[in-house]
């Protein structure tokens, strides 16, 4: 059977059989958007794949991928997070964009950490197909301070993860393929063509700046600009 992910946050991973991998992107994608039908209203985000270097090579693409956040999943400035029982405790800085009002492009940003947690163990060689029925991995969102308007020139930036004060990974911009108000344009774009309906106000996390770093229960987590603190949470699993 054609593997969906159908749960809100997987608490168990498990290696899935070629057999139950889409045949395609188009099939994955067909997958999500009838979930997301199902109930439009609760998915107020997106999290991007293949707009980083990183991600582009692991699963052999060439342009991004994506899949649907579960309002749930979006988090502002917590003090404890993700607060999900979720199967992987993990993160990476990224920039995220808020979809402006025409849906055209956006209206502001902030620094985030999105937490990805995929029910897949045997990822990426199961595919991009696989890991976008698996919703990209959709984990957590946590959104640091929202920033009005269109993002400064950050290229001389550099972002930061750091866990019980050490540094796990720095990098900027560059790590992306393009600017991230060029990459949420593709995105609207693809996810349209789709028949996906990306809104004003979602969330879109354009991709990973920084590594995808491990976390465990009850570390402190801290997300550095340059040398300004724009996220401090204690990380922490939660039942749901």
């Amino acid at each position: 059977m054609t593997y969906i992910r159908n749960r809100i946050t997987p608490t168990e991973r498990f290696s899935i059989d070629h057999a139950d991998i889409p045949t395609d992107i188009s099939t994955a994608y067909d997958g999500l958007l009838e979930i997301v039908r199902n109930d439009c209203k609760v998915w107020k985000g997106w999290k991007l794949g293949g707009s980083n270097h990183g991600t582009q090579a692991a699963f052999n693409v060439s342009k991004p991928y994506f899949g649907p956040l579960h309002e749930t999943e979006i988090m502002s400035s917590p003090k404890i997070a993700p607060g999900l029982s979720l199967c992987q405790l993990q993160g990476e800085v990224e920039i995220s964009l808020r979809i402006s009002a025409d849906g055209e492009g956006y209206d502001a940003w902030c620094v985030s950490l999105e937490m990805p947690a995929s029910a897949l163990k045997n990822l990426p060689a199961a595919g991009v197909e696989a890991l976008v029925a698996d919703r990209c991995g959709a984990g957590a969102l946590v959104l640091g301070p929202t920033q009005d308007g269109p993002l400064p020139d950050m290229y001389g930036k550099l972002f930061s993860l750091w866990r019980e004060g050490e540094c796990l990974s720095e990098a900027g911009l560059d790590s992306l393929i393009a600017s991230p108000g060029a990459i949420l344009s593709e995105f609207l774009g693809l996810a349209r063509g789709l028949g996906f309906s990306p809104a004003p106000g979602d969330w879109v996390a354009t991709g990973g700046i920084t590594s995808c770093c491990p976390f465990s229960d009850g570390d402190k987590i801290s997300v550095l600009m340059s040398d300004q603190l724009v996220l401090a949470f204690v990380a922490q699993r939660g039942s749901q």
